[in-house]
């Protein structure tokens, strides 16, 4: 569906239906790095798709873009 939304409409998307799995309800079972690399890898990727950047571009700078809280990795 990107193709079809502005980046503000898709990252309201994000906010509404995936960062709330990410920071509320699975931050709870995390059970170490594991599962905490798998969340940073998709909020990137999600990142990179709602900018429309290109999968090579480095996600920090486009993290802090949107103002996106970041998973950490412990």
């Amino acid at each position: 569906m990107r193709p079809f939304i502005n980046q503000d409409t898709a990252a309201k998307i994000y906010k509404a239906l995936i960062e709330p799995y990410i920071f509320n309800y699975c931050s709870i079972v995390w059970d170490g790095q594991h599962l905490s690399n798998k969340f940073k890898k998709l909020q990137n990727r999600t990142a990179r798709i709602v900018t429309k950047s290109g999968y090579d571009t480095s996600a920090g700078p486009i993290l802090d873009m949107l103002g996106w809280d970041r998973v950490s990795v412990s």
